[in-house]
């Protein structure tokens, strides 16, 4: 497993501020620091490359901008169970 030590520079597309206060840490809401036309151009970009692996021909409609930018971002996983073997149980959100 991989773990990210340190950021030493962002990247010049992150132009935006993070709203959410967990931002970072508990790995929703990855896009935040990116324009939102950005965000809304790599998920088109990742929907169409899945169903492009399982059509040939189909009527792409594009995806739908959320007029609340702040609102819902993505889904949320959890995890459950102990923090170490034989340990208390636990649950949270899972970490970046």
């Amino acid at each position: 497993m991989r773990l990210l030590l340190e950021i030493i520079e962002k990247s010049p597309a992150q132009t935006e501020e993070p709203f959410c206060p967990h931002f970072g840490v508990c790995g929703s809401c990855i896009y935040q620091t990116l324009p939102y036309e950005e965000q809304l151009a790599i998920k088109e970009k990742q929907v169409r490359a899945l169903i492009d692996e399982v059509c040939d021909e189909y009527i792409y409609d594009g995806i739908k901008s959320n007029p609340n930018i702040h609102g819902y971002r993505n889904k949320m996983e959890f995890t459950f169970g102990d923090e170490y073997k034989g340990g208390p149980l636990s649950l949270g959100l899972h970490k970046r």
